[in-house]
């Protein structure tokens, strides 16, 4: 198939280990992680290199002059993805799942696969 999914697990499967990092800007509301029940980073877009999604969220941040806070995670992208949505698909080097710490369920591999450039 030719689908974004197809396109990022075919990148992942270039890779010797099996695991690729895309790099994911996150949005956060800084009104509501000041005054809510906790900080939540939701997911904004996604990039093959660090470098685009440093620009996308150091443009977004000008833009948004601390109403939101854009910030850069690396996501390690595994080879076979797993079933559950909310599994980054990730494992470590040890074969362990990887979970995201305090980031809300909005980044999900399908999100990232929707986002990613269609050329890397």
């Amino acid at each position: 198939g030719s689908g974004p999914m197809d396109a990022l697990l075919n990148a992942v499967q270039k890779q010797e280990s099996k695991i690729l990092d895309v790099f994911v800007v996150t949005k956060e509301d800084v009104y509501e992680s000041e005054m809510g029940d906790g900080e939540y980073h939701h997911f904004k877009d996604a990039f093959w290199h660090r470098e685009q999604a440093e620009n996308c969220a150091q443009q977004l941040n000008e833009e948004h002059k601390k109403r939101f806070n854009f910030e850069v995670i690396a996501v390690p992208v595994g080879f076979p993805p797993s079933k559950s949505e909310l599994d980054i698909l990730s494992k470590d080097a040890q074969g362990k799942p990887v979970r995201l710490p305090s980031h809300d369920r909005t980044i999900t591999i399908k999100n990232i696969a929707q986002s990613l450039p269609r050329n890397s």
